[in-house]
């Protein structure tokens, strides 16, 4: 075999290779209130996700992580479940970006909670692009103080992934593709999270 043509194929077999796994993303485009430290939540409600795309399983998903993150950075957190439960029951709640509609002190007041974290998934899609799919995934963070409205953090992303092409035809198994979209929100939450402040610590008793 011609060693040039071996040396070029053996390059393109990669180039492809990593064209299949490769991730994207831009810069994080984030905002902390100048007296983070002073103003730090003690309790954070995480909220449902708000949903602007048209698939169901994305928002549970970047809500669990959210919450790992917090929990990370040092936040006391109310428990998803908890949450959930008092706003069907008490607000009649059960989708994301329906606590739009309700004051932050009310809500704070009804979950325990002195901080409140607002989330809205805004881009959740697989397409093809010439040979290979390409997965992304965006959403918008904020974490709000209960007692004023004021916004301590905000923090938007969007990442991509280049994948292995789907088809209709594929057996089911093979067209789940929940894995890879928690790999990217793992990257998404994973990015966002560098740019919160992690809770301060308190001042040791004397």
């Amino acid at each position: 075999m011609n060693p040039i043509r071996s040396r070029t194929a053996a390059v393109l077999s990669a180039f492809v290779l990593l064209s299949a796994c490769a991730l994207f993303f831009g810069p994080v485009e984030s905002t902390v209130a100048p007296d983070f430290a002073r103003r730090c939540p003690s309790r954070i409600a995480v909220l449902p996700v708000a949903n602007e795309t048209l698939y169901t399983e994305g928002p549970p998903m970047i809500r669990a992580q959210v919450e790992k993150l917090l929990e990370s950075r040092g936040y006391q957190l109310v428990p998803a479940a908890r949450v959930d439960e008092i706003l069907q029951d008490k607000l009649d709640i059960v989708y994301g970006g329906q606590t739009d509609s309700v004051e932050p002190a009310q809500l704070a007041e009804l979950l325990g909670a002195d901080g409140l974290v607002y989330t809205k998934l805004i881009e959740w899609s697989r397409t093809r692009i010439v040979e290979r799919d390409q997965l992304a995934v965006g959403a918008e963070f904020e974490l709000k103080s209960a007692a004023s409205k004021d916004l301590l953090w905000r923090a938007r992303h969007e990442v991509y992934r280049r994948a292995e092409p789907r088809s209709m035809f594929d057996p089911p198994e093979r067209r789940e593709d929940t894995q890879e979209f928690l790999a990217l929100v793992k990257d998404l939450v994973r990015d966002v999270g560098a740019t919160l402040p992690e809770r301060p610590r308190e001042p040791a008793a004397r």
